[in-house]
């Protein structure tokens, strides 16, 4: 294994290894948000940003923050649950089967962060919120470096 290589290696790693750990909190979002309500949701984002707006009333993030907590129907609420709790368990999931090196989880892994990615691109284009661009970054260097991890096992003959 060439140096580039091994860098590369060490990079897929980190990245699967933090994609599992961005599943592990998704899950518990995705349980915190199910059996929290809306009035408790309201009140802690309140609590998150009064100190911030009693500072600065016009503070931009804190008021987008508020703004979002206020309006979540049960409905909404109930459905950002189920797409954390199964973006967690697809995360989870795939991160196993990637470090176990499952071969046949480097295409199917490709596939479906990228369909995260344009998912939360859509996000991005109807919400303008400020972190799906950080995400979709992420979710494109992920599919990257699996592709590239997946590319030197094959040169490599390590098929399952």
């Amino acid at each position: 294994m060439s140096k580039a290589d091994g860098i590369l290696h060490r990079l897929f790693r980190i990245g699967v290894i933090g994609k599992g750990i961005h599943g592990l909190i998704e899950l518990s979002g995705a349980i915190l948000l199910y059996i929290t309500s809306n009035t408790t949701i309201l009140n802690i984002a309140e609590s998150l940003t009064k100190g911030e707006l009693a500072e600065d009333p016009n503070d931009i993030l804190a008021n987008l923050f508020l703004q979002t907590t206020s309006h979540v129907s049960q409905q909404g609420k109930d459905f950002a649950a189920l797409y954390l709790f199964v973006a967690a368990v697809v995360n989870i999931t795939l991160s196993i089967g990637l470090l176990m090196n499952r071969r046949r989880m480097f295409p199917i892994a490709i596939g479906i962060v990228g369909v995260f990615a344009l998912y939360e691109i859509y996000l991005f284009v109807r919400t303008a919120s400020p972190y799906l661009p950080v995400l979709i970054l992420y979710d494109c260097v992920i599919i990257w470096l699996v592709y590239a991890e997946y590319k030197r096992g094959r040169e490599q003959g390590n098929q399952e």
